[in-house]
C-alpha cells in the first residue's frame, strides 16, 4: 500500500488505488473501493463499480475530516451525497445493497442528501 500526505492522494482516489495517508487512506473491500478518516465509522467516498458510481460522506465531523475530504475528492465525477449511516450501509454491500433493502424490507434511502462541498 502506497504512504502519501494527504495533500498528494486525491489522484490515488481518483483512480481507485490503495494508500495510506495520515488517518486517512483508501482499500478495495466488498468489491468497493472506499476512502476512509479516522476509522471504519466514517467512509469519506465510496466507488460502486457495479454501476459506476461515486458517493460522498455529506455530514460534517470536525475540520481536519472536512479538509481531508477537500484533499481527497475524486475530481471530474458526479458524486451522490448520503449521511453517515448511509455511507456505512453502502460499504456493506453497496448501491445493490441499499436499493435491494429498500425493496425487500421497506428500508428508506432517507439519507439521501443536495449537498454543495
Amino acid at each position: 500500500m502506497l504512504e502519501v500526505a494527504n495533500s498528494k492522494c486525491r489522484d490515488l482516489v481518483s483512480r481507485r488505488l490503495p494508500f495510506m495517508g495520515s488517518n486517512l487512506w483508501g482499500v478495495w473491500k466488498n468489491d468497493l473501493y472506499i476512502v476512509y478518516s479516522y476509522g471504519t465509522h466514517f467512509p469519506l467516498w465510496v466507488y460502486d463499480p457495479l454501476i459506476d458510481q461515486w458517493f460522498g460522506n455529506a455530514d460534517k465531523y470536525s475540520v481536519t475530516t472536512s479538509k481531508q475530504r477537500s484533499q481527497s475528492q475524486p475530481l471530474d465525477v458526479t458524486v451522490k451525497w448520503f449521511d453517515t449511516e448511509t455511507m456505512k450501509r453502502l460499504t456493506h454491500g453497496g448501491y445493490k445493497q441499499l436499493a435491494s433493502d429498500r425493496v425487500l424490507f421497506g428500508k428508506p434511502l432517507d439519507g439521501w442528501r443536495r449537498v454543495t462541498v
